[in-house]
């Protein structure tokens, strides 16, 4: 650790910070980025990166000692304590009921986006049921070309409501409808 006596304060905590980045960031060319920046400054003192790691750890604990023995020693500090114990308890009693509320707004919501969904699922199946029902129930059905003919020429429904209603598909109504160009044309120039 002779090497590591060259570290100015500043080289100390830089090469903390870099660790400590390396170490916890969620991204990981963050954290790459941060081990080569630590790698490069170890080298520059002449020492390995584990070296380098062993003497930020304990200079840092050193540091974070003296402080911890100056502040318990200190008066002021006791009593800070027991205020900052005071409002944390203060602050987790407050927020205690706004995260219990949160969460039953949260259950709500998913109780309700559930309800929804059901609705939803039913409407659909109920739907599907009866389509399927008239299918089976009419006997007498007119073609479904013929039927959407006498759709497009004689209501001004959508054309997607047309193939749904009758079970074709949208490009052969769109190809129906452009097929009796003419004759519309010619009803609305008689009528």
């Amino acid at each position: 650790m002779a090497m590591a006596e060259n570290f100015t304060p500043d080289e100390r905590s830089r090469l903390h910070k870099l660790l400590v980045l390396a170490k916890e960031s969620p991204y990981p060319g963050e954290r790459r980025a941060a081990l080569a920046a630590a790698e490069r400054l170890a080298a520059r003192k002449g020492l390995s990166l584990e070296d380098a790691a062993r003497f930020a750890a304990h200079d840092a604990e050193a540091a974070a000692e003296r402080e911890d023995r100056q502040r318990r020693e200190s008066y002021w500090h006791q009593r800070s304590q027991e205020e900052a114990d005071f409002a944390r308890r203060f602050h987790q009693a407050y927020h205690a009921h706004d995260s219990q509320a949160a969460a039953a707004s949260r259950a709500r919501q998913r109780a309700q986006w559930a309800e929804e969904e059901a609705e939803r699922q039913a409407a659909r199946e109920a739907r599907e049921a009866r389509a399927r029902g008239f299918r089976r129930s009419s006997r007498r059905r007119i073609p479904p070309r013929e039927h959407a003919k006498v759709l497009i020429l004689e209501t001004n429904l959508p054309l997607s409501e047309i193939a749904r209603i009758t079970t074709l598909d949208l490009n052969e109504v769109i190809a129906l409808k452009l097929k009796l160009r003419p004759v519309m044309t010619e009803r609305s120039r008689a009528g």
